[in-house]
């Protein structure tokens, strides 16, 4: 979140009081493997940025606020050479004064990262969804969708130097960082080599 405008102190300003519960399950079935995690935040006294005027922006105390999530993971090791792992994430927010949603929450993420490992060489993939942002909270602007991908090739060098080369953002898609309404865009398509040496 980018603060705008003028920003005034708040020498009132509280701490805020959260009450968290995060339940998870994970299991592993040979080639398969499961993670689930449900969550929920309620946060008393939440500080929040607020406009004082026009123009003119503060952090407050703003009653109680509710966040809650769910995040979902699968790996499959489809073959020796071959690994999929599928992520997927939600986020809920909820201010309980104004009943509008928090600032900085996420849009729904789907994530897939697959891996081959062939004699000498290791071939990445990583595709991300993000869905519209649609619900904005303060000084957010709805978004739309995106998908992007980025990719990578790792060469073994010895035991203890890896060559990789990888492209990110392979498909050049214009979209911005966060539903900030002062966000810049993502970085464009970006090609580059790197040399790890690992003891």
């Amino acid at each position: 979140m980018t603060p705008q405008g003028e920003i005034v102190g708040n020498a009132n300003l509280g701490s805020e009081h959260s009450l968290g519960l995060d339940i998870g399950y994970a299991i592993d079935l040979g080639p398969w493997q499961v993670q689930a995690n449900l969550w929920r935040t309620d946060v008393d006294d939440l500080i929040q940025l607020q406009a004082l005027a026009d123009g003119v922006n503060g952090y407050g105390n703003v009653g109680k606020a509710r966040l809650h999530g769910l995040e979902l993971g699968l790996g499959w090791q489809a073959s020796e050479q071959l690994h999929l792992q599928a992520s997927s994430a939600v986020v809920r927010s909820k201010d309980e004064t104004t009943g509008n949603p928090l600032y900085g929450a996420p849009p729904l993420t789907l994530t897939l990262d697959a891996r081959y490992q062939m004699e000498r060489l290791s071939l990445g993939l990583l595709y991300q969804h993000r869905a519209a942002m649609t619900r904005p909270g303060f000084e957010e602007v709805e978004r739309p969708a995106v998908d992007f991908i980025d990719l990578d090739v790792k060469i073994p060098m010895s035991d203890a130097w890896t060559l990789q080369l990888y492209a990110r953002n392979a498909l050049n898609e214009d979209y911005f960082a966060t539903a900030d309404v002062l966000s810049a865009l993502a970085p464009e398509r970006s090609v580059g080599i790197s040399l790890r040496w690992v003891r």
